[in-house]
């Protein structure tokens, strides 16, 4: 006893068509508003703690090599410098 699986396969290529067809002629109306810039605010930075390892196995902060004892203290600087992070 064999599955036939073409019906099923139809269908996948047919959903494909009409995802491929709706997206191409999805068209956003509407004009584009000029935002006011506000004079007092303060632009905060993000709150992101980035933290890379290379294939060599060196690991990066901030741009900067950093040793694997050091992390922890950096980290917490850097929480303790922007508390979002």
């Amino acid at each position: 006893m064999d599955i036939n699986i073409t019906p099923m396969l139809d269908i996948v290529f047919i959903m494909l068509i009409f995802f491929i067809v709706t997206t191409s002629f999805v068209k956003e109306t509407g004009i584009d508003p000029k935002r006011p810039v506000a004079e007092t605010s303060v632009a905060k930075p993000r709150g992101n703690i980035l933290i890379g390892i290379d294939i060599a196995g060196n690991i990066w902060m901030n741009n900067r090599r950093i040793e694997l004892n050091q992390i922890r203290q950096l980290v917490e600087d850097a929480v303790n410098e922007n508390p979002e992070s």
